[in-house]
């Protein structure tokens, strides 16, 4: 358990000024040593560098231009709560699909662009001569390394060697060696084999056949090829591929690849950027292409059955020749029916893209949401989604503490709301303007309604349609109205539909202009909050822009399921009004309902063909228009300079290094050959009777690793280290006869960090009882540390009631045992020494025998100042403590004897810090001392419960 000593921390370690000046003493002694340790980190260094390929990194950086849907706002901001929008194309960059375009060979090797896209990387070459090493002596030697080679090769069978030497013996002859995976194996002698070569042409040899391009007049070098098989080459690019985003949600990538040889690395990174961007356009393509084979299958449906109704129709009319068309009135119904068929059609599709919307919202998808302002032109959605837009911005910038792009973003947002809030009133006022038009029944009152924006008042597809049955309605009743009166019943029909299409038309309108109006409002409203977040005015906490963003989800997913059931409700009328315009097709004379079916079939068929050849001829524009979503930003270059290893750094590291390793070796020794770990070496060493070990046990502690100032008296009374003290205390009861007689009592030390100040603290606490009123006085006025275990205060105290400058009376403090008293150091510019020699100490220590039964003194390092010799001969006994392991012998050995030279009454010893594991022949003591570790670390113990 580490222990908080004077001058140590809590790991027990030494002084740091004494332990720096101990090992630069040493250092200096063993400076011969050092060296060689130092020439020995040089040396594997060295080594290290010889054995390593050098490593490039080569860069390209890639724009992604993803286009989100018009609400690009909400799909930034959610970004921000999933993964970013990078994060897919990392996923493809790093893919081993693209490795392994990149490690195959081209199909046509003189096709430029081919050889760009697939370099045919299971044979790589590395040039020996171009190694960190080789390299820096032949730059100074003024050695001219050999050009660049390439080689290709074919596995004949599975004994091929994975690594080739290729040495060329002259412009027609190579020498080749299979190696090993050891350091240094090309440079060792192998079995080698020369064979005749030429350029372009194979070598077979021992399971390979290789091809090698090189120049036969300057490649004289020698080379390592790596055969690999393509799983192992892909593999390979891909652990040597790094990509990241520049910056969060910047859509620029940068990918980074090593390699060996820096253009071979930079022809890598451009390889797998361009295999990108052709599988980035690949997949436009499909997607255009599934679109397009859909429409197709229901274009082929179509065409057959508008063939079968033509079939039909000319059947029907070879058998009633009589029957040459429908009635004015028939053909009406026809052509209602057909239309009503492509509307039916129509809002099928609005009705799955609400649902699709639907299931987004109520997923909490907010890139989902982000697509509403594209699929749902009506006013409250517009709101709803500028709501959620700028809450999101209000609360990034109240959480973040990078806050200030979005306050800006939140200004920005302002002006575009009161700029949207114009427009909102705008087409409100054209809005109202057509309804009063309408209300006052005018010709032509809804001409000023489209679903152009710059038309002045726009409406929703489903307005759209009312108007365009509204024109039919009324391009009938002008056909009517030249052959019947209003009373027909046909014409009177289509009057009763014009007014009930005019009412509807009325009403959408009228709720148009009230979500216009309520749109406008909104819009100031976020504008004047945007504002106030922007300026930090708002007050709102993130609990409640949190509850403000979740009710306007859930208004979104009300409003959108209220949508779709309005749509089944129109279903349904559409159902009812085809079902009204079977009967009346039904009512038609025999013949002429013979006809209209066909027809119908015909028209119907027309029309959806028409339609899906206009969406079939806009996929296939979009499938020849497919580009990248991705381009160059940079593309990557060779670089010019070795990323790894660094020789420089990697020398003084192993400089560096070697000198630490010999030092803590030289530490090591001089520990083991001096220090003292057992009770016994101590004894034998001082001639005195060690009274108490207190152990360490650093494993096994549990309140010392706690407290910063641990007294384990006070701290951890029933563990081991207490223990240890009342054994001490125990053992002084012998040591000095009669502890009754003993009114004086200091532990001392040899040097500081061993301990003597907590174990005065501790053996006062072990002594003070009823029947003995204890006093601990801090009398080392040098560095003084009594009051900060005990959590005291050190303004004044003996020092001060040396020089009658205080009271000790009042000066004393109580220290959280009962009688026990402390008088701490204080401060003085006199000499300690001088201090503790004077007769106003005598009279001091007078006084407080008077007082007390029993007072304890922890007193200076007895070989660091003279203090101890001045005054310990007036003690009745002193204690000399050593910490296990630390001072060579022959200190604690000095201290003994000039401790007996002054006097002083030492009547044993204590060794602190003691691992008894360590101690030779520990035998059953340590094993001892390890059970009751173990013991008391034990909290359901009973025994220590009851203690």
């Amino acid at each position: 358990m580490p222990l908080t000593h004077e001058g140590t921390d809590r790991n027990g370690s030494p002084d740091p000024a004494a332990g720096l000046r101990h090992v630069l003493d040493l250092a200096l002694r063993r400076r011969l040593a050092l060296a060689l340790f130092a020439v020995a980190g040089l040396g594997l260094a060295l080594g290290w560098i010889g054995a390593q390929a050098p490593v490039y990194r080569a860069t390209a950086t890639v724009l992604i231009d993803e286009q989100d849907g018009a609400s690009a706002t909400l799909s930034e901001l959610s970004l921000f709560g999933s993964a970013p929008r990078a994060s897919a194309e990392i996923a493809l960059l790093s893919s081993r699909a693209l490795a392994e375009q990149v490690v195959a060979t081209p199909a046509d090797v003189l096709d430029a662009d081919e050889r760009a896209r697939h370099l045919g990387l299971e044979a790589q070459v590395d040039d020996l001569a171009r190694r960190p090493l080789a390299a820096a002596v032949g730059r100074l030697t003024g050695q001219i390394p050999a050009p660049r080679i390439a080689v290709r090769s074919e596995r004949l069978d599975g004994s091929a060697p994975e690594r080739v030497r290729l040495r060329f013996v002259s412009p027609t002859r190579v020498e080749l060696a299979a190696l090993g995976d050891m350091a240094y194996a090309e440079h060792f002698g192998s079995d080698a084999t020369e064979l005749d070569y030429a350029a372009g042409e194979p070598v077979e040899w021992s399971g390979l056949r290789l091809w090698i391009d090189a120049d036969a007049d300057r490649s004289l070098g020698t080379y390592v090829v790596h055969v690999r098989t393509p799983d192992d080459a892909a593999r390979d690019l891909m652990n040597n591929t790094r990509v990241m985003e520049t910056q969060r949600n910047s859509g620029v990538l940068e990918l980074t690849v090593s390699d060996s040889d820096p253009l071979r690395a930079a022809a890598k990174a451009n390889a797998l950027c361009l295999n990108y961007f052709d599988l980035k356009v690949e997949r436009s393509r499909r997607r255009a292409s599934q679109s397009i084979g859909f429409i197709e299958d229901q274009l082929d449906e179509q065409t057959a059955a508008l063939e079968t109704a033509e079939a039909d129709v000319v059947a029907l009319r070879k058998q009633y020749p009589d029957l040459i068309d429908l009635t004015t009135s028939a053909g009406r119904i026809v052509e209602q029916l057909s239309g009503f068929e492509v509307e039916r059609l129509r809002l099928d599709l609005a009705r799955h893209a609400l649902e699709e919307a639907l299931e987004l919202t109520q997923a909490g998808d907010d890139r989902g949401l982000s697509q509403l302002s594209s699929e749902l032109a009506d006013p409250l959605s517009k709101g709803l989604v500028e709501r959620l837009e700028t809450l999101g911005l209000e609360r990034f910038a109240a959480a973040r503490a990078d806050g200030g792009p979005y306050r800006t973003l939140l200004q920005q947002r302002a002006v575009e709301l009161d700029e949207r809030a114009d427009e909102a009133r705008v087409e409100l006022a054209a809005l109202r303007a057509v309804l009063t038009a309408a209300e006052a029944d005018e010709q032509g009152a809804f001409a000023g309604l489209s679903s152009s924006p710059s038309s002045g008042a726009t409406v929703d597809p489903l307005t759209l349609g009312y108007l365009a049955e509204l024109g039919r309605l009324q391009s009938q009743r002008e056909v009517l109205a030249s052959t019947y009166t209003v009373e027909h019943p046909e014409r009177a029909r289509i009057e009763r539909a014009i007014v009930e299409l005019r009412a509807r038309l009325t009403q959408n309108l009228a709720q148009r202009a009230e979500a216009l109006a309520a749109l406008a409002d909104d819009r100031d409203e976020l504008a004047a909050t945007a504002r106030d977040a922007a300026m930090a005015q708002s007050g709102r906490d993130l609990e409640s822009i949190d509850a403000a963003l979740a009710a306007t989800r859930a208004r979104i997913a009300d409003h959108l399921a209220s949508r779709r059931e309005a749509l089944g409700r129109q279903y349904t009328e559409l159902d009812r009004v085809c079902a009204d315009l079977e009967a009346q097709l039904g009512a038609l004379p025999e013949k002429e309902r013979l006809l209209a079916a066909p027809l119908r079939r015909l028209e119907t068929h027309k029309e959806l063909t028409a339609l899906l050849l206009k969406s079939l001829q806009e996929a296939q524009i979009a499938r020849a228009s497919a580009l990248s979503s991705a381009d160059f930003v940079d593309r990557a270059a060779a670089p010019d300079r070795r990323y790894a290893p660094r020789i420089g750094f990697t020398l003084g590291l192993g400089l560096v290094a070697g000198v630490l390793a010999g030092l803590a070796l030289l530490l090591v020794r001089e520990h083991l050959a001096e220090s003292l770990e057992s009770e016994g070496e101590l004894e034998r060493i001082t001639g005195l009777p060690v009274l108490a070990s207190v152990p360490d046990f650093k494993d096994g502690g549990r309140v010392a690793t706690r407290t910063k100032d641990f007294v384990a008296m006070r701290d951890d009374p029933s563990g081991p280290v207490a223990e240890a003290y009342r054994s001490l205390r125990a053992s002084l009861r012998f040591a000095v006869g009669d502890l009754g007689q003993m009114r004086t009592l200091a532990v001392t030390s040899s040097a500081p960090g061993e301990g003597k100040s907590t174990t005065n603290i501790d053996l006062a606490w072990c002594l003070a009882s009823p029947s003995r009123r204890v006093l601990l006085v801090d009398a080392d006025l040098r560095r003084p540390s009594v009051h900060r275990y005990l959590g005291l205060g050190d303004q004044v105290g003996l020092a001060e009631c040396l020089t009658d400058e205080a009271d000790w009376r009042e000066r004393r403090q109580p220290s959280g045992r009962d009688h026990l008293d402390v008088l701490v150091a204080g401060r003085s510019r006199q000499v300690s020494a001088d201090l503790l020699g004077s007769d106003a100490m005598s009279e001091l220590v007078d006084e407080w025998l008077a007082e007390y039964d029993l007072v304890v003194f922890d007193l200076p390092p007895a070989l660091v100042v003279a203090d101890v010799e001045v005054f310990a001969h007036r003690l009745d006994a002193i204690v000399l403590l050593y910490r296990a392991g630390g001072l060579p012998s022959r200190v604690v050995e000095n201290t003994a004897k000039r401790m007996r030279a002054s006097g002083a009454k030492i009547v044993g010893l204590v060794m602190n810090a003691c691992r008894p594991e360590k101690a030779k022949g520990a035998g059953a003591y340590s094993d001892y001392y390890k059970a009751r570790s173990a013991y008391y670390q034990d909290d359901r113990s009973p025994d220590r419960q009851a203690a």
